[in-house]
């Protein structure tokens, strides 16, 4: 409470004053304007009534302006109706952070209509013993996709009936809670499946609460399956399987996801992390750099990584960006014969590169040029 009182009278010194400063700014720079209309006025005591009820549950004063900006429907909400819902959502012992995360990536959980709707389920998040986080997911895929609390409880129903506990329900929700959109036959299908490939009737519910992710994977076979034809080295083979065949299909999924996202049909998503299984041991953030790279600097469409995967088995800081540095430079000189696609950018070795567009250029030895500092980029790769 004291925690709450303190950060309630600074409001009143922060956001509110930051307010005031702008009012104040206004009317000096229009005369006209030195008395605000009854709506401005109302517009601005609603927006500071607002923004001192968020902060007073936790949100920081400093993202409450583009959050307000961003989302005008609480201006337009009835107050109490909104302290209703932040009420509502405190109830369910979402720790702080959380429950701040949710609003901000979900605002419109704290529409009335919404948590109307959801007003009664709740008493069953505690009676089944879910998770703060596996609340705050079922929340958050409600309110971007619509679905209401039936889907919810047939949902929790159907994982119950399959003798799932408590806690593997909850790690489901957690980890995949658009298994609430999933029906009862597919759920079932992929529970055969399982079965199918060896994995003992009793030992399903404990894989699925170690591989709760399992539930969304809609192609696992086909994963699965270029996972066992790969043609790779040892040691890679070693690395993509160290968590195992299951937790290997899941990133091989993701993988396809994110090549998908960026404009690959599935075929050729496929056809890439099977040319090319190192993509497999990068981090999705390193793979979607890769491939803004190749076409906001690089100027090739998406499509080309279908003919030349190896693209994205290759580091982008260590030899992507230095032999690109390379080529550029002696475009500007016009050193270059012809253009060079990605094949020829990408696929020959270190050496054969440097004696192919380095080693014939004299001038870029010169360390007052600019060519000096991709060729030492080049080679410290």
């Amino acid at each position: 409470m004291a925690s709450k009182l303190k950060t309630f009278i600074n409001l009143h010194g922060g956001y509110t004053a930051t307010l005031s400063r702008q009012n104040r700014s206004v009317s000096s720079s229009n005369p006209s304007s030195r008395i605000l209309a009854p709506a401005h006025q109302s517009h601005y005591r609603k927006q500071n009534l607002i923004a001192n009820l968020l902060q007073r549950y936790g949100f920081p004063q400093s993202s409450l302006q583009h959050f307000l900006s961003k989302n005008n429907f609480l201006l337009k909400s009835d107050l109490a109706e909104t302290e209703s819902s932040l009420g509502v959502l405190l109830s369910l012992k979402i720790p702080q952070k959380s429950l701040v995360k949710l609003i901000s990536d979900c605002p419109h959980v704290l529409r009335s209509e919404f948590l109307r709707k959801w007003r009664a389920p709740i008493s069953d998040f505690v009676k089944f013993g879910l998770s703060s986080s596996a609340i705050t997911s079922v929340l958050e895929y409600s309110s971007r996709i619509g679905i209401g609390p039936e889907k919810f409880h047939e949902c929790t129903k159907i994982l119950k009936g399959l003798g799932f506990c408590d806690s593997t329900v909850s790690k489901i929700l957690t980890a995949f809670p658009g298994v609430i959109a999933v029906n009862e036959i597919e759920i079932r299908r992929k529970i055969e499946f399982l079965i199918g490939i060896n994995i003992h009737r009793d030992n399903i519910e404990r894989f699925f609460h170690i591989f709760p992710e399992i539930l969304g994977i809609g192609e696992l076979s086909r994963c699965l399956e270029l996972i066992k034809t790969l043609k790779c080295r040892e040691v890679i083979r070693v690395s993509i399987l160290s968590e195992g065949l299951f937790r290997a299909g899941f990133q091989v999924k993701l993988r396809i996801d994110c090549l998908c996202r960026y404009g690959l049909i599935h075929r050729d998503a496929f056809k890439v992390v099977w040319r090319e299984p190192r993509v497999v041991l990068y981090e999705i953030d390193e793979i979607e750099k890769k491939i803004e790279f190749l076409t906001n600097r690089m100027g090739f469409h998406v499509g080309y990584l279908a003919d030349v995967p190896e693209y994205l088995g290759v580091n982008l800081q260590k030899q992507i960006v230095p032999r690109c540095n390379v080529i550029d430079y002696l475009k500007l000189r016009g050193g270059l014969g012809c253009e060079i696609g990605l094949k020829g950018l990408i696929k020959p070795s270190m050496k054969r590169f440097y004696n192919l567009y380095v080693k014939p250029y004299p001038e870029c030895e010169s360390e007052t040029t600019a060519s000096s500092w991709a060729l030492e980029a080049y080679e410290a790769a």
